[in-house]
């Protein structure tokens, strides 16, 4: 300030850390602390996505958890959506019976600007608009939340409030041979050293631990259906 003073300058332009809210939907989620029943499972994906966004110091972050129910949806996201900058939810973006988010968008006049993307994990991902509010419905397993966040949210956080992204993209050279059935994207978890990177097991889209060693996300393009040891690919640091 006393440097800006110095040049006669008394209005500059700044950005704003944005205020987020994460909504957690499922009815299958018990807290930390909760005895563990049969069908309910402990809910990390809120963990995984405040810890990213406050990487950049934004600590304006609230964790909602609601059920698989329409009308419960629709009224927190109605609450919140004219008063915050970027709305994340997980789960609840796909077709199934329970999936009911991208509806309660609607009733909440949300613009759907796309609704699913060609690639794996992550393919159900919805992205929105109202006014000034960005809205990302990320599908449920954590794997694909962690793709969908560093693929597209990260780059909405880092535009918003003119952020360097931790997530550089870099080259690699692919250690082992790597096949493929369908023409998605696929995003794998890696990890990677000064020359080559290596693709972990446990890959399934709800598995954690492999995220555990990973230090990157491998990119395997569309139209790569079988890539030799040796191929040159795109990561992304985690």
């Amino acid at each position: 300030m006393s440097f800006l003073s110095s040049l006669g300058l008394s209005y500059v332009d700044v950005f704003r850390k944005p205020k987020v809210i994460i909504i957690v939907t499922g009815s299958e989620f018990v807290e930390e602390s909760s005895n563990q029943k049969y069908g309910k499972i402990f809910e990390s994906n809120s963990i995984l996505l405040k810890s990213y966004i406050q990487n950049y110091g934004v600590l304006d972050v609230e964790i909602f958890q609601v059920r698989d129910d329409l009308d419960e949806i629709s009224l927190l996201i109605g609450n919140k959506v004219n008063s915050v900058d970027l709305i994340l939810l997980t789960g609840g973006v796909s077709v199934g019976d329970y999936d009911f988010v991208v509806r309660a968008l609607e009733l909440n006049s949300v613009e759907t600007i796309f609704h699913k993307v060609a690639q794996k994990p992550g393919k159900p991902l919805y992205f929105g608009k109202k006014a000034q509010c960005v809205v990302f419905g990320l599908p449920g397993n954590p794997a694909s939340v962690l793709t969908c966040y560093i693929q597209y949210v990260d780059l909405a956080l880092c535009a918003m409030s003119n952020f360097k992204t931790n997530h550089q993209k870099k080259c690699r050279i692919l250690k082992s041979e790597y096949r493929k059935s369908n023409n998605l994207r696929h995003f794998l978890k890696g990890n990677y050293n000064a020359y080559e990177v290596e693709i972990l097991h446990s890959q399934e889209s709800y598995k954690l631990n492999s995220l555990v060693n990973a230090n990157c996300l491998i990119e395997i393009p569309e139209d790569s259906l079988n890539l030799p040891a040796g191929s040159n690919v795109f990561i992304y640091d985690l």
